[in-house]
């Protein structure tokens, strides 16, 4: 089996560029001709694996999609114009009035002020409980739980959760568990594993790499049996195990237009390749500084997964 980096390189590659190009070039088109009127309404209607508009699909986004896809070993993944589109057109599919969601304490600021605030007004409750902690995550669930959320590594905190445990309890109640993988990205964090059923990642961090672009992505790890969440039973009739994708790409991620820019796409499709170059070398300066800094007198404490010394140690 080939390694990460190599899979990073050249996995995608099909060979079927019309040029013969080794690289998947800039789609930067709105809309792309067809032959017919019923050609187009069937790409349009998602009958025909064909681009019509650049808001629903587009050549050099399906190759980002594709890429992400290979690395994280995952049935399918939809690319977004940001983390937080990833986000919230996730929750449209998988939640609805009356629903709620069961959700750490320490989430990124524009997670949390979605989770406060926004759902709110949809009819969507938001159930706040320590994640480090199965039995409180089990206490908070009931039939109208649609998914439990949380962050692989809490941002800025740097707790780390029993995902095993949690994938477990997920399992127990029929629920999907979710988990934000901007800090880790699937070079780390084997989510399937756990029992993780969505991914969610802004992409503009470790994946852009240089700072260059925004972008986000959902994930599905083909962990989970979507009739088993009624909020997507009619797309699994109609999708079998796609539904999740196939609810989002063909009514909520449509509707809403949190699409991926194809410049963006390029650029992230380029810095997937270096992706675990970047990774590993980040992981080492950061564990040299926090036991540089722990050796400092003037220093109380350092905060740190990667210290012997931390209770998130053995998880992380």
């Amino acid at each position: 089996m080939t390694g990460f980096t190599t899979r990073a390189v050249h996995g995608a590659a099909d060979g079927k560029d019309i040029h013969g190009a080794l690289r998947t070039p800039v789609y930067d088109t709105a809309a792309f001709a067809h032959e017919s009127s019923l050609d187009i309404q069937m790409a349009f209607e998602g009958k025909k694996a064909a681009h019509s508009y650049s808001r629903i699909s587009n050549p050099t986004v399906s190759d980002f999609e594709q890429r992400l896809r290979l690395l994280a070993g995952a049935r399918g993944v939809l690319a977004l114009a940001s983390g937080m589109a990833a986000i919230s057109n996730l929750v449209m599919v998988i939640a609805g009035a009356g629903r709620n969601i069961v959700t750490s304490r320490y989430l990124f600021g524009n997670t949390l002020s979605l989770f406060q605030h926004t759902l709110g007004s949809w009819g969507l409750e938001t159930r706040f409980v320590d994640m480090t902690r199965p039995e409180e995550v089990t206490a908070a669930i009931d039939s109208n739980t649609c998914a439990l959320f949380l962050e692989a590594i809490t941002n800025p905190q740097l707790e780390v959760a029993d995902f095993a445990a949690l994938g477990a309890v997920a399992a127990e109640h029929q629920v999907p568990l979710v988990v934000d993988t901007t800090m880790v990205t699937p070079y780390l964090f084997p989510a399937a594993k756990f029992g993780v059923a969505v991914e969610v990642l802004s992409s503009t961090k470790y994946i852009s790499g240089g700072a260059t672009s925004i972008g986000g992505a959902v994930i599905d790890t083909g962990v989970f049996d979507w009739r088993l969440l009624p909020a997507l039973r009619a797309w699994a009739e109609k999708a079998g195990p796609m539904a999740l994708l196939a609810a989002l790409r063909r009514e909520t991620f449509r509707n809403l237009g949190a699409c991926l820019a194809p410049h963006n796409a390029y650029l992230q499709s380029l810095g997937l390749e270096t992706l675990s170059l970047r990774i590993d070398r980040s992981c080492e300066n950061t564990l040299d500084l926090a036991r540089f800094l722990d050796r400092q007198p003037k220093v109380v404490k350092v905060n740190y997964p990667g210290l012997a010394e931390s209770p998130f140690h053995q998880l992380a």
